[in-house]
């Protein structure tokens, strides 16, 4: 199986997992005087089946992403970086606030260190890399077999 159709399957056992722990909180207490149409302790065991079963994936997954692991986590690392930059605040010039307890205050007047034309490169630029990087992860995910 390729690596990207592992990821696929991983996800949908992820899926799988989550939906029968819906229904085990769901339906495990029920009125005494109701029916248990559920069976609780079938789908406890498909759940630790399936977690078996996912980890195994997960495992195997992990061994054959090794040439592309510097990626995933460089990608982990700009997203943060991004995310960092969006936050930062960059208004710069006399501004007037609006202060809705007191009404409008006098202008303040902002400098910035970091400009938004500055931020909003940087932020471009950890795209790039981003998108080349996960080219190269689709290439390995889509060339590389899996044994499972």
């Amino acid at each position: 199986m390729l690596l990207s159709k592992a990821s696929k399957c991983k996800n949908r056992m992820i899926e799988k997992i989550q939906m029968i722990e819906n229904d085990v909180k769901e339906y495990n207490s029920i009125p005494e005087t109701s029916t248990q149409e559920v069976d609780i302790q079938g789908l406890v065991q498909e759940r630790e089946e399936l977690v078996s079963k996912l980890t195994k994936l997960k495992l195997a997954m992990f061994v054959v992403s090794e040439p592309i692991r510097d990626n995933i986590l460089t990608i982990a690392e700009l997203k943060s970086k991004i995310k960092f930059l969006k936050s930062v605040p960059t208004k710069q010039g006399l501004i007037r606030e609006e202060n809705y307890m007191r009404g409008s205050s006098d202008p303040v007047e902002y400098k910035t260190i970091l400009t938004k034309k500055e931020v909003d490169s940087q932020v471009r630029n950890a795209e790039k890399k981003i998108d080349i990087l996960q080219d190269q992860i689709d290439i390995h995910n889509h060339t590389t077999e899996i044994d499972i």
